[in-house]
């Protein structure tokens, strides 16, 4: 049978109780460290829990404030034009600029149509003188071919009269010559009488000549008058005929007017078409201008001008009369400052309060009797947007 066994514990020494803390001192104010550690870390959760509400109000006011300018479509953006503005004064250089190219085309426009209207005169006037021109050509040459006609019935009635003439007076010249002799010679009559005799029977022989030279002029007056007829007939284009001198210089003239008349029209049509040209140019100049004036802009080229962006998602719920307010705190604490007097005309580009995104829109003016909502970031038509 086995002997149990014997366990020796070691003796561990005990300490002696702690001694009691010594009394403070007197006037010595003496601070729990529990109950200040208590109070520290209730004051961290204080602060914690405070922090974390100002967080998340400010997160959801945040969020709130986002929600508001997407649904909301009464917030303007309030906007004073001058004078000195950039815009202002870019659009006001820009109409001076195209109503001064407007004015160099039209004064151009205007040289042009005088000589178009000089260019028209001449045609004018140079058609008439061929109209003149042809009417007396036709004259001329009926007037020449009924003097033709009766020059030559007078030339075929001198030859048909003239040996007829002849012959008498041949005849009568030879009797009164023979019976000048026989009484001469019967002494019927004296020599005075015989000489004055012999001298009518030599103005007899003068008549015959006489009558010889007017049928030789007759003739050569027929002859040239046929070839005046001719040659005018050949200048209206009736024969291939030889001209005058004095025809062929008319009819240079008549060719040198109908040149004219050619490089007037030709001219005229070229200037028609550059005035057509510079009559659009001056059109293009009277809608870049129209555009410019209709700019909102340059209301604001001779004083300054009170007025509201108003985006194009935000434009139906404007009309002129509409009331504006304007908050001290966001949406909070509003007031009437206002009202829309007019909306203007014209694209214009303008900034969302919120996200600083270029948007495009349109300006209202204002009509403001509180001046210091101009400073304002943002304006509300209508009512205050949340009613307060």
């Amino acid at each position: 049978m086995r002997a149990p066994s014997i366990i020796i514990e070691p003796v561990v020494p005990v300490a002696p109780p702690p001694a009691a803390p010594a009394p403070p001192p007197p006037g010595f104010l003496r601070i729990d460290s529990m109950k200040l550690n208590k109070l520290i870390v209730s004051s961290y959760k204080t602060m914690g829990f405070a922090i974390l509400g100002f967080i998340l109000a400010g997160l959801a006011s945040f969020i709130l404030i986002n929600l508001f300018y997407l649904v909301n479509r009464g917030w303007v953006t309030p906007l004073t034009l001058s004078s000195s503005d950039p815009r202002v004064l870019q659009l006001s250089g820009q109409r001076a600029s195209f109503r001064s190219g407007r004015e160099a085309v039209a004064i151009q426009r205007l040289d042009l149509r005088a000589r178009r209207q000089d260019a028209l005169r001449v045609s004018d006037s140079e058609g008439r003188f061929q109209e003149e021109f042809a009417a007396t050509l036709t004259a001329d040459h009926d007037a020449r071919l009924a003097q033709l006609g009766e020059f030559k019935r007078l030339l075929g009635d001198l030859s048909a009269t003239r040996s007829q003439v002849v012959r008498s007076n041949d005849d009568f010249r030879d009797l009164s010559r023979e019976q000048l002799k026989e009484e001469y010679a019967a002494h019927l009559i004296d020599k005075d009488q015989h000489v004055r005799g012999g001298f009518e029977l030599g103005q007899i022989a003068g008549a015959n000549v006489s009558l010889h030279e007017r049928n030789v002029e007759i003739d050569a007056r027929v002859a040239d008058l046929s070839r005046q007829v001719e040659s005018l007939d050949a200048a209206r284009g009736k024969t291939q005929a030889a001209m005058s001198y004095e025809v062929l210089h008319m009819h240079h003239e008549y060719e040198q007017s109908v040149l004219v008349q050619k490089k007037a029209d030709g001219d005229a049509t070229s200037l028609d078409e550059s005035i057509r040209v510079l009559d659009q140019e001056v059109e293009a100049y009277d809608r870049e201008i129209e555009r410019i004036e209709r700019a909102p802009y340059l209301m604001a080229a001779d004083r300054s001008v009170t007025t509201a962006f108003v985006p194009y998602d935000n434009v139906g719920s404007v009309n002129v009369g509409d009331a504006v307010y304007g908050c001290l705190v966001s949406v909070l604490i509003c007031h009437k400052a206002g009202t829309v007097a007019e909306v203007l005309d014209g694209e214009v580009l303008g900034y969302h309060p919120l996200h600083n995104r270029e948007l495009r829109g349109v300006l209202v003016r204002l009509d403001l009797q509180d001046a210091s909502a101009i400073r304002l970031p943002v304006l509300h038509l209508k009512h205050a947007p949340l009613g307060v």
